[in-house]
């Protein structure tokens, strides 16, 4: 009876809950397990939703201005190099950030940054 729960799944159990079906049909009806069942009844009795789990990510560092202002900088120098950006974004939000915070964020988006380049010895 382990098999994964997709979100799909949990819409027909929640379904099945509100036609009156017992907890023991439904588990027995679509295969899983009769706490899961169960445990998808008390969060549906609770009003909490049933696809996100609270506190399960962690918090965003960069929001929809920040990432604005780093999308404007590529766009208006695309040479510009990844520690540029972190201390611009520092100067204008005050916002310590990592360089491989900025560098997924303009991968995301298809742009290329560029690293600066080391010293040769």
């Amino acid at each position: 009876m382990a098999r994964n729960l997709n979100d799909i799944d949990k819409a027909l159990i929640c379904d099945d809950i509100d036609s009156g079906l017992s907890l023991n049909q439904i588990s027995i009806k679509r295969g899983f397990a009769r706490r899961t069942v169960q445990r998808i009844a008390e969060n549906l009795r609770n009003n909490i939703l049933i696809n996100w789990k609270h506190g399960s990510s962690r918090p965003k560092l960069l929001n929809d201005s920040m990432k604005q202002f780093i999308k404007n900088l590529h766009n208006m120098n695309s040479f510009i190099s990844s520690r540029e950006i972190i201390e611009k974004l520092n100067k204008e939000f005050n916002l310590k950030v990592s360089r491989p915070t900025i560098s997924r964020f303009l991968n995301s988006l298809g742009l290329i940054t560029n690293l600066a380049l080391k010293k040769l010895y």
